[in-house]
C-alpha cells in the first residue's frame, strides 16, 4: 500500500518536471535578483546560499546561469570578506612603527 502511494507521489513529481522542461519554463527575474545580491560584501555570502538552494529547487530554463552567477558573487564575497578581516587584524595585532 504505501510503495503503491510513493509509485504514485514519484510519477506525478516526474511528470511535473517533464512538463516544465517540455513547456520551455523560464526562471523569473527574482532569483536572479537575488544572485546579483551575492556581490554585496558580507552578506552576498547569504544571497548566494539562497539562489543556490532556488537553483537546486527549480527544473526551468536559466538553471545555469543562476547558478554560475550565484557561485562567482559567493567567490567574491568571500574574497573581500577576508580582504576586510585581514586588514582589521592588522590594525590591531601589528604594532605601531
Amino acid at each position: 500500500m504505501k510503495q503503491s502511494k510513493k509509485n504514485k507521489r514519484e510519477k506525478i513529481q516526474q511528470e511535473v518536471v517533464e512538463n516544465q522542461i517540455a513547456s520551455g519554463e523560464k526562471l523569473g527575474k527574482g532569483p536572479f535578483i537575488i544572485a546579483w545580491m551575492s556581490f554585496i560584501p558580507v552578506f552576498g555570502i547569504f544571497f548566494a546560499l539562497i539562489a543556490i538552494m532556488i537553483m537546486l529547487s527549480t527544473e526551468k530554463e536559466g538553471k545555469k546561469r543562476l547558478s554560475v552567477i550565484a557561485l562567482i558573487g559567493f567567490i567574491y564575497s568571500i574574497i573581500v570578506f577576508t580582504v576586510f578581516a585581514y586588514y582589521e587584524l592588522q590594525r590591531y595585532t601589528v604594532p605601531a612603527a
